[in-house]
């Protein structure tokens, strides 16, 4: 079970088990996963330490994030929701650091200086390209965290700032990662005969 893989870590690691969160296929590990973990090839499991108080929140806050960003929908400022955590986590850096992680579309929930946190926004575009459309103007407008989100999915490329998707050393990343980016680039790299073969070859059309 769930429990006794953190035990086990526990005892190895000598991190308490009610700090454990595993992360697995895009969620936190439940036991009715097991099944399907152990039948498939050598499973990626992730291990996140966090506050024992944390679970519940970053629970929601996942659930949240997911639906949200499947229905492009920014709810970080929609007062007639309720919060996706308590107040106090939200501006806690260490809660949200777990929580984009963990899901990159946490970001939406970050407040607007976590936003421009670029460790904060590095870690959540690793995880989630497309969580770059939360980052701050700043942020969308730095090469290291845009490249960073289009090699996670070449379709965060719309997201970036308009110097950005004029860059080669930005589009070809994206087109090569998702064809279909192209579609996000400049019009100048749009007619880059070299961008169009690369992304014709991603998307085998």
């Amino acid at each position: 079970s769930n429990r006794q893989i953190a035990q086990a870590i526990e005892v190895s690691t000598g991190i308490p088990m009610n700090e454990v969160r595993l992360l697995w296929a895009g969620g936190p590990l439940r036991d009715a996963d097991l099944g399907l973990l152990l039948a498939g090839p050598a499973p990626t499991v992730r291990l996140l330490r966090v506050e024992q108080a944390w679970h519940s929140a970053l629970d929601r806050i996942q659930v949240i994030s997911e639906d949200a960003l499947e229905r492009r929908e920014d709810v970080s400022n929609d007062a007639t929701k309720e919060p996706a955590a308590p107040h106090a986590l939200l501006h806690d850096r260490r809660f949200l650091l777990a929580a984009v992680l963990e899901e990159g579309g946490s970001l939406r929930h970050a407040p607007k200086d976590m936003r421009a946190d670029r460790e904060l926004v590095l870690a959540a575009v690793k995880e989630s390209g497309v969580a770059l459309r939360f980052a701050s103007i700043e942020l969308q407008a730095d090469s290291e965290v845009v490249l960073a989100a289009v090699m996670s999915n070449g379709m965060s490329l719309e997201f970036a700032s308009e110097a950005l998707r004029n860059d080669p050393g930005v589009v070809l990343p994206a087109v090569e990662e998702n064809g279909e980016a192209l579609g996000f680039a400049s019009e100048m790299m749009r007619r880059d005969r070299s961008l169009a073969l690369a992304a014709v070859r991603r998307t085998g059309s």
